[in-house]
């Protein structure tokens, strides 16, 4: 293992819509859990996107995480207030089994700037939140255990069409972390996805500049379908802007399900020096 805790896993919840999050989270809850070794070690970035995934049930993805490993769950809320009693039930259950998510990613929480968040407070939690700017339904908001120090946070201008949190955390004593949350409206108009990939990218290359040692995990949901790469424009576009910040997709499963569809529009984009093995768990 690497001088440094290794950074092991990420879970994608996707969007559970209306759906009991209990009843979800053990039954039907779109995952992605990363096992990732080092910090330092080059992996293969045509290969990445390509890496097999495979469905866990929650017993088994618990028993995926091991001691000293930094951990990131990422959950599309649909207002965080009618389901955070639901998600500290969840988080309960992981932590009798011993596991603690190092931070916690959640988009449309549907609330404002100005809203009391003292509600939707998680024990052992610092909370960041950024209220709704683009989208009636939008809300992002990030929990970092409370024994990590946060070193910065830099969110999106307000008449961006898109919604950003980024945050700088202290990993280890060597090692810092940007972790953010970002939620993208469904608006697939020309027009508006060209904006977000300009946008996109100055942001990341802003947080990047100066800081060729901080590694970084963009947890979101961003409304385009990663699963039609290969055939829609737009998808194929949008991978490409993410690799050409040196940045990949952890997640090539479908996050989200409906009776005739499957889409991939909720990803964990990390940095290319991160190492990892896929896994993707329901």
């Amino acid at each position: 293992m690497s001088h440094i805790a290794s950074l092991s896993h990420l879970v994608n919840g996707g969007g559970l819509g209306a759906h009991d999050l209990t009843e979800a989270v053990f039954k039907s809850m779109n995952c992605a859990a990363l096992s990732l070794s080092s910090f330092d070690t080059e992996i293969d970035h045509e290969q990445s996107f390509h890496t097999p995934c495979h469905f866990y049930t929650h017993d088994m993805l618990t028993n995926c995480f091991f001691k000293d490993s930094f951990s990131v769950f990422n959950l599309n809320t649909q207002s965080i207030r009618a389901k955070i009693d639901d998600i500290r039930i969840y988080l309960q259950r992981f932590a009798e089994q011993h596991v603690r998510f190092n931070a916690l990613c959640f988009q449309e929480t549907w609330l404002d700037h100005e809203d009391d968040t003292s509600f939707i407070a998680i024990d052992g939690y610092q909370l960041i939140h950024r209220g709704k700017t683009a989208s009636a339904h939008g809300g992002i908001a990030i929990y970092v255990l409370s024994d990590h120090v946060i070193n910065a946070s830099v969110s999106t201008p307000n008449n961006y069409n898109w919604e950003g949190l980024f945050l700088k955390i202290n990993i280890s004593t060597v090692k810092q972390l940007i972790i953010g949350s970002v939620y993208r409206p469904p608006n697939n108009l020309t027009e508006d996805l060209t904006t977000f990939f300009s946008t996109f990218s100055d942001i990341i290359q802003q947080l990047t500049t100066g800081n060729s040692n901080c590694d970084m995990i963009i947890a979101g949901d961003f409304n385009i379908d990663l699963l039609k790469h290969n055939n829609v424009v737009r998808a194929s576009e949008f991978l490409d802007t993410i690799l050409s910040l040196g940045l990949y997709p952890s997640t090539s499963c479908p996050t989200r399900f409906s009776q005739n569809t499957a889409t991939l529009i909720d990803n964990i984009l990390l940095s290319f020096s991160l190492h990892l093995n896929t896994h993707a768990g329901v």
